[in-house]
């Protein structure tokens, strides 16, 4: 399927590069006739107003930006609600959602959570994984400081104080293996699949690792799209590879690929694959059961790591990593590879038929 077939017209969403999941909605109610504007609004008195896209629906107005949703209207009177209502008080903490899923019986890494002047108990629950560990803050976006495949006292140690130079609340868990699909789901039905592989690089048979790197970057650059980021090449990136016995200055063989990175986010340079072939549909189940866990939790994606995503889902073979409260919808519209999905049409459709109640 063509992005014009998805009546998604590129140079409209363009026009919006400050916030293109702002543009994405914005040609979603443009082909759907909704008025829609960008104003000066603040959720908040103690935030000063922004440029947001209204969406003007019935008696309701739909504040967005950034990913972010708000409606405002009522029978008596207006008030500014999170579309999300109450639950980004549980997703906005990963450790409070972890909890919440395995109560629900359902799968998530191994973890506990820690203050950041709390590192001689982080470092004893390291050495009692007995198992590579991820450290990421509690309350962190786009992947910011996460840093999974830890195996040593001396790369937890420096991990967790790099966290904690920004976050009070540092989660230590399990780093699990696989490879992360995100489902979108709004109002309780997936409406888009894709898979994130973390920064990576193909061997020519010729070309350093850095060489593939620096190519790969001058590509993203010239795409000029804001949702394809460059792949940092720093001392992670150099970590990384030498987990896997290289370096920047290894040439591959043709056709073999390497990582950067061993988390998956956008941001950090993965690259997003639409719609992948063959993933089994057992894990869309799963994911329903994981947003029906959290009330209120209506428009969302759900990050989950997969052994093997062509085998059926089972307890021991995916983790819930992620729910996210306020997600980006460009990166479905604009992925790296793979087909399109018109995440902005779903989204507009639900808000017609109602929206959250």
């Amino acid at each position: 399927m063509s992005l014009v077939d998805l009546a998604f017209d590129r140079a409209a969403v363009a026009a919006w590069h400050d916030d293109i999941n702002s543009g994405c909605l914005f040609n979603a109610a443009s082909v759907r006739g909704v008025q829609a504007a960008r104003v000066l609004f603040s959720p908040r008195s103690s935030v000063a107003p922004q440029l947001w896209l209204q969406l003007r629906i019935g008696r309701r107005r739909y504040m967005y930006r950034k990913a972010v949703m708000y409606f405002v209207g009522a029978p008596f009177g207006w008030r500014v609600r999170h579309v999300n209502r109450k639950a980004p008080s549980t997703t906005g903490s990963k450790h409070k959602a972890s909890q919440r899923l395995r109560e629900a019986g359902l799968p998530v890494p191994q973890g506990r959570i820690f203050t950041r002047d709390e590192i001689d108990a982080a470092l004893d629950y390291f050495r009692s994984l007995g198992c590579e560990a991820c450290v990421k803050p509690d309350r962190g976006l786009m992947g910011e400081a996460i840093v999974p495949r830890i195996g040593e006292v001396s790369q937890f140690r420096s991990a967790f104080l790099s966290a904690t130079e920004k976050y009070e609340r540092i989660v230590v868990e399990e780093s699990v293996a696989g490879e992360v699909i995100r489902y979108m789901v709004v109002a309780g039905k997936v409406v888009a699949v894709r898979l994130d592989r973390p920064a990576s690089v193909v061997g020519d048979g010729v070309s350093t690792i850095a060489e593939l790197a620096e190519r790969r970057n001058a590509e993203t650059r010239s795409a000029n799209l804001p949702v394809w980021n460059e792949m940092p090449l720093d001392g992670e990136a150099e970590r990384i590879l030498a987990l896997d016995g290289l370096s920047m200055a290894s040439r591959l063989p043709e056709g073999k690929r390497a990582f950067l990175r061993a988390t998956s986010n956008i941001p950090t340079g993965g690259d997003g694959i639409g719609n992948p072939e063959g993933v089994h549909p057992s894990y869309a189940q799963s994911v329903l059961k994981a947003v029906a866990a959290i009330p209120d939790l209506a428009l969302t994606a759900v990050d989950v790591m997969v052994a093997d995503y062509r085998q059926p889902a089972t307890l021991e073979n995916h983790w819930f990593l992620d729910l996210n409260s306020a997600p980006g919808i460009a990166n479905f519209h604009f992925p790296r590879e793979g087909e399109p999905s018109d995440v902005a049409g779903h989204i507009m459709d639900w808000l017609l038929a109602g929206g959250p109640r």
